[in-house]
């Protein structure tokens, strides 16, 4: 299965117009963005090459013109093509004629990457028969699942242990920090970019994931208010606001962007900070990636 939507267009399947049959659907790696330095006092370069580029679409679909006539079907694609608009072309891939074993679709199933048109259509062959080739690239690198994925820590309260004693001190000792921790699956293999909400009471909060700490110091989230994080935008704002950065409050020479992400398979969240009212809580959503 494989199809395009657009939100003003709607969606457009391949696989049901009477007459198409999708023959071929590639995707081409991404270009590599190089970093390469000469090194000047022995042989070869420093290669520190991490980003990559654009990536080719091509879908070939096979028509009888008798059925589909070919301005009706342009008429379908070419909106699709246009450079203004940015389709999300998804497809399965799993063939649901197999087998063995049993065509199971799960969620991880459907691979989805947001396009734009890059060669109109080129009728080639005839006279019946045809042959249609559309052509889009996309600027992420990675291919991305159609759902989204969510986790939650939630710092519901410090746990007592240890041995009792039964002793009186003529003083109040602050309470410690209150945390949740929480197991985040990403099922693709790729690194992952994430987006969380901060909610509810909270001085001073912080979270770790994968062993990375993130601190706020001196920042009081007050009721109804939230942080908003986004790892791709690189961006921690108050409530959403862009004029609002509470990034200037973190330990931000501790860690870098990139270790923030999430890696494949399991990563460990950990939640919490001071002065809690409610129920804090650190929501992460994500798209599973892959590589291809």
């Amino acid at each position: 299965m494989i199809y395009v939507k657009e939100a003003t267009l709607g969606e457009l399947d391949f696989n049901s117009i009477t007459g198409v049959i999708p023959v071929d659907f590639t995707i081409g790696w991404p270009t590599v963005r190089e970093v390469i330095n000469p090194r000047a006092l022995t042989d070869g370069v420093i290669d520190t090459t991490t980003y990559l580029g654009q990536r080719a679409v091509t879908l070939t679909i096979r028509y009888n013109q008798k059925v589909m006539p070919t301005q009706d079907l342009l008429d379908l694609v070419t909106p699709y093509m246009s450079p203004r608009v940015r389709p999300q072309i998804i497809w399965t891939v799993q063939n649901p004629t197999d087998v063995c074993p049993a065509y199971d679709v799960r969620p991880t199933d459907y691979r989805s990457l947001v396009v734009r048109g890059a060669d109109a259509p080129l009728v080639v062959d005839g006279p019946r028969y045809l042959s249609m080739v559309l052509q889009w690239v996309a600027q992420d690198s990675f291919t991305s699942a159609l759902d989204q994925v969510c986790g939650v820590a939630r710092a519901t309260g410090s746990e007592e242990f240890g041995r009792q004693y039964d002793l009186i001190f003529d003083r109040d000792y602050p309470s410690s920090p209150v945390y949740g921790v929480t197991n985040l699956t990403a099922a693709g293999n790729a690194p992952t970019d994430w987006t969380a909400t901060i909610t509810s009471e909270i001085t001073d909060p912080q979270f770790a994931i994968n062993s990375v700490l993130v601190t706020f110091t001196g920042l009081t989230l007050l009721s109804g208010q939230t942080i908003i994080i986004d790892t791709q935008e690189r961006t921690m704002l108050r409530n959403g606001d862009p004029t609002d950065s509470v990034y200037g409050y973190t330990n931000f020479a501790d860690w870098s962007w990139d270790d923030l992400r999430m890696v494949p398979g399991n990563n460990t969240l950990i939640f919490g900070g001071d002065g809690a009212v409610g129920d804090p809580a650190m929501t992460v959503c994500w798209y599973d990636k892959w590589f291809s």
